[in-house]
């Protein structure tokens, strides 16, 4: 049901492109790239919000919506929290509030957690059929559960800073009932019973475990389930009942969350993880080394990495970005370099997927600290790009179709204090 996020400008009118008669040519564009046109048009049609703008070669704005703060998070998370047959669209920001609102943009409630948050999760905790709202408050070392209306439900408090990894919700331990896993720079990894108690905490030993996100699946086929994180130096491989079950070390922090993927098609899942040593690590599912490949910089907050067939010639493809302000497409079977992309700065958000225009193959989409949102073609050509106000910083965008009208938006958030929708008009 995938639909195009980029432009369809022109209507046909008796067979004929015709300009639509809301859309007027305007102002200009700076760009040394040659793929850009230097002239762009400025919509005068009201928006749910605000005018509508685009250059010739990005996505459209469908809506933004401002905060008091950077946006620094993970586009969104986009479900129907409450119940009611209609999609919310759930994020965090630095002015230490989590936002829900309606999918046309609208503000339908804002809860005030007194800490700067990067990520949510949505899950049904307690199976009512409705979305608890799990969020970490980065200077009250708190992680909040919040209601479907954004009343507090509990909060749990850390000995330190939490915030930079996205809380995960999966029975750990086989024993039928949800835990909630998630790391504080007080060096643990937290589980939670869904009431807010405490499980267990396991004990790295190093603080920078709170930058590192946790990935939770039975990666060896043995019907346990295993916790994936990192530090300052090793990625770590938990049991459900927090004990460690192996480790491998790297050359620096790994301030990034691990993918699960089985990229060699053996029925078991490797672990993919980046580190601050340049290097985007491929793990077997015993922690014995599958391959490693070398940026030309950090491999910082990614916090997912695109690991799709992106082409459809039968190859998964990986998807990392790095802080020599490259987006990296690897053979996932071998990490071997299929293409990379430059853009003007930075990237240090991880890279996702998806089929946005409906053509049956996938596009590739990150932002960078140039200030642009970009997609790609499943070849590493631009498709377009999309200029906000601020870096577009760290971890992963989202697609959904959160209004139900078929088409495929895109949510990310700026430095800019906005949260952004684009869409194809």
């Amino acid at each position: 049901m995938s639909r195009r996020v980029g432009l369809r400008f022109m209507q046909s009118i008796g067979g004929k492109k015709a300009t639509p008669n809301w859309m007027a040519v305007g102002s200009f564009v700076a760009s040394n790239d040659p793929k850009f046109p230097k002239r762009s048009v400025l919509f005068t049609k009201r928006g749910v919000h605000e005018y509508r703008k685009s250059n010739l070669l990005t996505g459209v704005l469908k809506w933004r919506f401002l905060t008091t703060h950077w946006v620094y998070c993970g586009g969104a998370v986009i479900a129907d929290i409450d119940g009611d047959g209609v999609k919310e669209v759930v994020f965090g920001a630095y002015d230490r509030n989590v936002y829900c609102l309606t999918p046309d943009g609208s503000l339908k409630w804002a809860t005030y957690i007194d800490g700067r948050t990067w990520a949510i999760t949505l899950f049904d905790i307690d199976g009512d059929g409705k979305l608890e709202i799990l969020a970490l408050s980065y200077e009250t070392f708190c992680i909040y559960c919040l209601n479907p209306d954004g009343t507090v439900r509990w909060t749990y408090k850390t000995g330190s800073y939490v915030g930079y990894n996205t809380p995960s919700v999966y029975d750990v331990d086989g024993d039928g009932e949800l835990e909630i896993v998630f790391a504080s720079l007080d060096r643990y990894v937290y589980c939670l019973n869904i009431d807010g108690s405490l499980e267990w905490r396991h004990d790295t030993g190093s603080t920078a475990v709170y930058y590192s996100g946790n990935s939770v699946s039975d990666i060896d086929g043995d019907g346990v389930v295993e916790i994936l994180t990192g530090d300052s130096k090793s990625i770590y491989c938990l049991k459900g009942d927090g004990t460690l079950k192996w480790s491998y070390l790297t050359g620096a922090s790994i301030d990034d969350a691990p993918s699960l993927a089985d990229v060699d098609g053996d029925g078991m899942l490797e672990v993919i993880c980046g580190s601050t040593d340049y290097k985007l690590y491929c793990l077997e599912h015993d922690g014995s080394l599958k391959w490693y490949y070398a940026t030309g910089g950090f491999i910082y907050k990614n916090h997912s990495h695109g690991v799709y067939d992106v082409d459809g010639d039968g190859v998964i493809e990986c998807f990392v970005c790095s802080y020599d302000a490259k987006a990296y497409c690897l053979n996932a079977t071998d990490g071997t370099l299929k293409w990379s992309y430059t853009t003007g700065d930075y990237l240090r958000q991880g890279a996702i997927v998806a089929d946005i225009d409906g053509d049956g193959l996938f596009e590739v989409l990150f932002g960078s600290r140039d200030t642009y949102e970009y997609c790609l073609e499943s070849d590493g050509t631009l498709k377009w790009r999309y200029k906000t106000g601020g870096d577009v910083p760290f971890f992963s965008n989202s697609v959904d179709d959160a209004d139900g009208d078929g088409k495929l938006e895109l949510f990310f958030g700026s430095a800019d204090k906005y949260l952004y929708c684009i869409w194809s008009d």
